[in-house]
């Protein structure tokens, strides 16, 4: 920081430190209000990229405190009327919060409500999908004989309509085509063995 920076400061750090200054920002506005003016003049002498050195000591000059006690009365009276605008501004801010916090509050509890409904149906819905299920097994169960019957040549094992051979064998097995095919096949054995015998002697 070169001198006449330095002297700038100094002058700024020996006022107030809180309330209206000028132009805390070179675009504006020409009047704002600082809590701390201090931590505004650190971040002028930050070194940042858009707060080049060069423009360090424009910028500390341009800042200074705005005396309420020392205003014309025109602006004093200003001044007072942006004040009560400020209060019922607040006023009217709070009015709003404690009005959004009331809704809220009304829309929460009516949605707790109604999420205990929900709650309460979907209990109800997985109940009666079980009911429904278990009737339906018991349905099915009860009218696979009758489909079994209905259907020409059912195919049906008890897991699928497609062929198989376990399956196959064993309905071939259990059939009455199945014991003449056996007869049949037990003859063309004997009569071979009969014919052989009767070939050699």
């Amino acid at each position: 920081m070169d001198a006449r920076t330095q002297i700038e400061y100094d002058r700024i750090a020996a006022g107030p430190h809180s309330g209206e200054f000028s132009f805390l920002h070179h675009k504006g506005p020409v009047v704002e209000h600082s809590y701390n003016v201090m931590k505004r003049l650190d971040n002028i002498l930050s070194g940042c990229p858009d707060k080049p050195v060069h423009q360090q000591y424009d910028r500390l000059r341009h800042i200074y405190y705005i005396d309420p006690a020392k205003l014309p009365k025109d602006c004093q009276e200003a001044a007072t009327k942006r004040h009560e605008a400020y209060v019922k501004y607040l006023e009217a801010d709070t009015e709003c919060q404690e009005a959004a916090t009331k809704r809220h509050q009304e829309v929460y509890a009516d949605y707790l409500k109604a999420d205990a409904k929900l709650q309460e149906a979907y209990a109800k819905r997985r109940e009666t999908n079980i009911q429904w299920w278990d009737a339906t097994d018991k349905y099915r169960e009860k009218i696979t004989p009758y489909v079994l019957a209905l259907v020409p040549n059912c195919a049906w094992d008890g897991q699928t309509i497609f062929w198989n051979l376990g399956k196959t064998m064993r309905n071939f097995f259990s059939s009455d085509l199945s014991l003449c095919a056996l007869i049949i096949c037990c003859g063309w054995v004997v009569g071979a063995v009969i014919i052989s015998w009767w070939i050699g002697g």
